[in-house]
């Protein structure tokens, strides 16, 4: 039996994380998003750790803050689509990340901070207490709609 969470790899850097099968929301297109963010907060720990340049950190970085507003309006979507009562709190969560971390990506690239441990730990962070808190509420309302 897997474990019901996604678990930090320890060693390198505590920010990179293992998709664990029990985060799964039964939803194909969700899960293979939040696949898609770990892997892109990954690549962007890793390049952080191998003292990249900072064309290359941008490019880590913008491709994690893409694959994260494709997911967050994959949601959202479906939360209208579906009429799903607790968008609003949801959907705010989001703004408020997206906001963070945008702010960071536009201040890093007008190099007013640095890139450095903390910005994947608190991604990370924020990634599965989300999906736990929050995205695994709505797999009973979906599977109930019909949607895998």
């Amino acid at each position: 039996m897997t474990s019901s969470r996604i678990r930090s790899i320890t060693g390198i850097n505590s920010s990179m994380v293992k998709w664990d099968s029990g985060y799964s929301v039964s939803i194909a297109e969700i899960d293979q998003q939040h696949k898609r963010l770990i892997a892109s907060l990954n690549d962007l720990t890793r390049t952080l750790s191998q003292n990249k340049n900072g064309e290359v950190l941008e490019e880590a970085l913008d491709c994690l803050l893409t694959c994260t507003r494709e997911h967050f309006t994959t949601e959202e979507n479906l939360f209208a689509q579906y009429a799903y009562p607790w968008a609003t709190t949801h959907i705010t969560e989001h703004h408020v990340f997206l906001q963070k971390i945008n702010e960071f990506a536009h201040d890093f690239k007008q190099g007013k901070v640095a890139l450095n441990g903390r910005f994947p730990e608190f991604v990370a962070n924020w990634m599965k207490t989300h999906i736990v808190g929050k995205d695994k509420t709505y797999t009973y309302f979906f599977i109930m709609k019909g949607l895998r």
